[in-house]
């Protein structure tokens, strides 16, 4: 820019891919615009064929000129000169020249055809004499970028050409390009120009290698380009991942731009909530190597491992790494899996983005802040964050109602592109936390006017649950929106503090609770199985331990589950294959079968008018009497085959109760039955009569003796079904109801 005006310079601009060519390209064209010169912008990369190419370079070099320097009529008169129409010709002779005009010595060439581009782009000797002495001092900067990504087949022709082109007195080019890739295009054009690197020599005048960027520099390009496109993340974070990249500009800056992307599940959390090293480090992964990143980030297992190592290299505090160890392992699974090969500066890479991730996790923090959640927060943020949450509290506090909760999820459903159940669970979750918080800060608050305002918060917040769960817990199929663990978080959280008596505030809460909680239970629709489930004593909890007041409320509780269970049971004795089920411990039967087997439990005490009216419907319905003969067959197994167990002794008590049992048997048998199923049951009569109770043997079962061979045999032990059979072969047995109205525990020989 500084050397004599007729001069015509040729300037290389040298650089990997990503090393920061095009910044420099615009760089020194910003000063050389400063300057007043004319700058020229050209991009071969964009053009397919040279016909395209080169009319777009020669009239957008007259168009810069007419432009900047506001002289008009430069492209009328190149136009009116019909150039444009001669492109085609013209560049057909410079191909034509370039290809074949190659003689031994690699790069030499013969005038004429390059002659013809001089002399188009000099489309008047008059024109240039007045475009020179306007220019003066000034000159024409072309910045020819992207070279090494032009088609193969433009580039020789390319630089040929701005051999001649670049003659013209008072024209500098700056071309950018990787001269490792140009080089071996050039080569695959002619052999004759050997690897191609030399032949640049004799084009590019002052080549200029891009030095490598430095620490300083890429820590300084992040900060820019993080306040222009993502100021949300901070900068401290950024700083320790930076190092963790390729060190290549390019890189950087497309992995800034992706962090952007990530601006609409950003905004949606409070900066408290967010692991920024953790997700720094996962979007690395995600973007460089995106089948590792899958490999280690769909397997949860993978980070419970991760944490497991962590947890016990604390512990023992050797010098092992257990950490490291197992991650490596880990890749070279992965490796080995998707049959790829990583190199060394690669694979480290990999692992020191890993350990990262494993060092910035708090493990034992559930939730927002677990490492599953960070790593795909962009993928999978939760459906209520807890900055959403906080204006969902404004929105509800203004009109405390289950409407406007309601109007407020659905609402908020639409926006963030989830269903309406999964935000009624994250609302109802949080809820419960933010109660259980405001009681664990009342039970620590020393000032008593302080302990009043958390206990009026938490009575607002359980004012909400109530909301949540009895009006608006049902759902469309006539189950619970609530779902089983959320149930057992609110059975567990809400009589949580019930200890604290002292303070008239607490005991007028606890009413709230207990009567709260005796509501869930009798609106609670659909199974209530998961309710029996979760108020079952816990072996590794005993109730005593929970305190008096729990413990009686507990036992209430359990009973109203309970003869809703023996309500639900009878329904269910309706249906097909019910008692099979249960006999066979089928997940979830622990509860029925307990009842079944409790002759003074809720099912045959409490509702036995309503018992003995179903198996009395039994003629008509026979699902009835195949539910009510497998029931028989394995009460008579528990007599026959496991004397001496708990649950033989309650199948004993049910067979002792002659209206019961004689409602049982006719119920099995009021319809004929296969001489298989007679088999099984023809000890019975014998049998519970030697319990007192005779049982009227219906027309035709003599037959079927008959036909079985042992109308006039002792009868035999009956014959378990297959079902039974397989639990003996488990070692399973069911467990008996105790006659208080307790939710049963296992029995000394149950697998239960």
């Amino acid at each position: 820019i500084t050397g004599p005006v007729e001069w015509s310079v040729r300037v290389g601009v040298y650089g990997e891919w990503g090393t920061g060519k095009t910044s420099v390209l615009n760089f020194v064209g910003g000063l050389a615009s400063t300057d007043g010169h004319i700058v020229v912008l050209f991009n071969p990369w964009e053009y397919g064929s040279r016909e395209g190419m080169w009319r777009a370079f020669v009239f957008g070099v007259l168009r810069a000129i007419e432009v900047q320097l506001g002289i008009p009529g430069l492209s009328r008169k190149a136009k009116a000169k019909d150039l444009g129409a001669k492109t085609t010709a013209l560049i057909g002779k410079v191909a034509g020249s370039a290809a074949g005009l190659i003689s031994d010595k690699a790069g030499d060439t013969v005038e004429e055809g390059i002659g013809l581009l001089k002399g188009f782009l000099g489309f008047g000797e008059e024109d240039f004499k007045n475009l020179r002495a306007i220019l003066k001092d000034r000159r024409v900067l072309v910045l020819i970028d992207d070279l090494d990504r032009t088609s193969p087949g433009l580039v020789p022709e390319i630089l040929f050409a701005l051999k001649e082109v670049m003659d013209i007195p008072g024209f500098a080019f700056v071309c950018a390009f990787d001269p490792a890739v140009v080089g071996d295009v050039l080569g695959k054009f002619h052999p004759g120009f050997g690897n191609g690197l030399k032949f640049l020599e004799k084009i590019i005048d002052y080549p200029r290698w891009l030095p490598p960027p430095s620490a300083t520099g890429m820590r300084a390009l992040a900060h820019t380009d993080i306040a222009r496109y993502c100021p949300y993340v901070p900068l401290a974070a950024m700083d320790e991942v930076v190092p963790l990249l390729p060190q290549n500009p390019r890189v950087l800056r497309q992995f800034i731009r992706l962090l952007a992307l990530l601006k609409p599940q950003i905004d949606r959390h409070y900066e408290r909530e967010l692991g920024w090293p953790m997700i720094l480090g996962a979007n690395v992964l995600k973007i460089l190597y995106p089948h590792i990143a899958q490999e280690f980030f769909s397997d949860e297992s993978v980070w419970a491992r991760i944490a497991g190592a962590r947890v016990m290299g604390a512990m023992e505090k050797k010098d092992e790494d257990k950490v490291g160890k197992l991650l490596t392992e880990r890749l070279n699974k992965a490796v080995v899996r998707l049959g790829i090969e990583l190199k060394p500066d690669d694979r480290e890479r990999i692992l020191n983005v890993l350990r990262r991730i494993a060092e910035a996790a708090v493990w034992w923090t559930p939730g927002y802040r677990s490492v599953g959640y960070q790593i795909h927060v962009a993928e999978a943020p939760r459906a209520v964050t807890f900055k959403e949450y906080d204006g969902f509290l404004v929105w509800w506090k203004k009109k405390p109602t289950a409407g406007s909760a309601a109007a407020w999820m659905a609402r908020h459903a639409e926006k963030v592109g989830r269903s309406e159940d999964e935000v009624y669970r994250e609302v109802l979750d949080v809820t419960l936390r933010a109660r259980d918080s405001e009681l664990n800060r009342a039970t620590n608050a020393a000032i008593d006017s302080e302990v009043r305002a958390l206990l009026a918060e938490a009575d607002r917040f359980l004012t909400l649950v109530e909301q949540l769960v009895l009006d608006l817990g049902g759902d469309k199929s006539g189950g619970m929106r609530v779902g089983e663990d959320a149930a057992k978080e609110i059975i567990g959280s809400i009589p949580k503090y019930l200890s604290w008596t002292k303070k008239r505030e607490y005991r007028a809460l606890h009413r709230r609770e207990k009567d709260f909680l005796r509501r869930l239970v009798l609106a609670w629709s659909g199974d209530v199985k998961p309710l029996t489930n979760i108020l079952q004593p816990s072996a590794r909890m005993p109730e005593r331990l929970h305190g008096k007041e729990v413990v009686a409320l507990r036992k209430e509780l359990r009973a109203l589950v309970l003869l809703r269970l023996a309500r639900q049971v009878l329904a269910e004795f309706c249906e097909a294959g019910v008692v099979a089920r249960i006999v066979g411990r089928e997940q979830d039967t622990y509860a029925s079968g307990c009842l079944l087997l409790d002759a003074k439990g809720p099912l045959w005490k409490g509702l036995r008018k309503e018992a003995l009216g179903v198996l009395a419907r039994a003629p008509n319905e026979v699902n009835i009497q195949l539910n009510a003969f497998e029931l028989l067959e394995w009460f008579d197994y528990k007599v026959c085959r496991e004397a001496g167990l708990p649950e033989t002794q309650a199948a004993t008590a049910i067979l002792s109760n002659g209206s019961l049992c004689r409602a049982l048997w006719k119920a099995a048998t009021v319809n004929p039955l296969n001489l298989a199923c007679v088999d099984h049951l023809r000890g019975l009569p014998e049998r519970v009569k030697r319990l007192g109770v005779e049982l009227p043997l219906p027309r035709w079962w003599r037959r079927a003796l008959k036909e079985l061979g042992t109308e006039s045999e002792e009868p035999a032990a009956a014959s378990p079904v297959d079902s039974v059979a397989a639990a003996e072969g488990n070692g399973a047995a069911p467990s008996v109801a105790n006659p208080a109205g307790e939710m049963p525990v296992s029995s000394p020989g149950g697998a239960r």
